[in-house]
């Protein structure tokens, strides 16, 4: 299985979604790594009630230093679902304490139509990102 993951991520990286996929559900056990690469061939397909799910079990089955950047990942499907296929967002209840949650979270309000307080956010967001970029060296 570490072969087939590594084969659906090379196809993943050369705009082989498709293939990625097959290679992703051929693979005889799914693992957290493969679920990962999962959901990112179903976000770049656009098939966010897909995706969604696959983060949520994702974030609900897994214990690992990854769970921030699933929900961030989470956020961004439901950003898309939001501007893309007019779906209103629901409420994930996640703290908007990154700038990348801030991001998202300020897409989706521009998929609303909500654009003042899309700018707010995006404000946050750049300020939260000032913030984090200050503390890496």
């Amino acid at each position: 299985d570490v072969i087939a993951f590594e084969k659906a991520y090379c196809e993943y990286r050369l705009n082989r979604i498709e293939s990625a996929l097959k290679t992703i559900q051929s693979a005889s056990q799914q693992t957290d790594k493969l679920k990962e690469l999962y959901g990112q061939v179903l976000y770049r397909l656009e098939r966010y009630d897909d995706c969604l799910a696959a983060y949520r079990d994702l974030i609900r089955n897994s214990q690992d230093e990854y769970e921030e950047e699933r929900k961030t990942n989470l956020s961004a499907v439901v950003a898309a679902q939001s501007t893309w296929e007019k779906v209103v967002p629901e409420d994930l209840g996640l703290r908007e304490a990154t700038y990348e949650l801030c991001y998202n979270s300020a897409c989706a309000l521009i998929g609303q139509g909500k654009l003042n307080e899309a700018m707010k956010k995006l404000q946050k967001a750049e300020e939260l990102c000032r913030q984090s970029l200050s503390e890496d060296s």
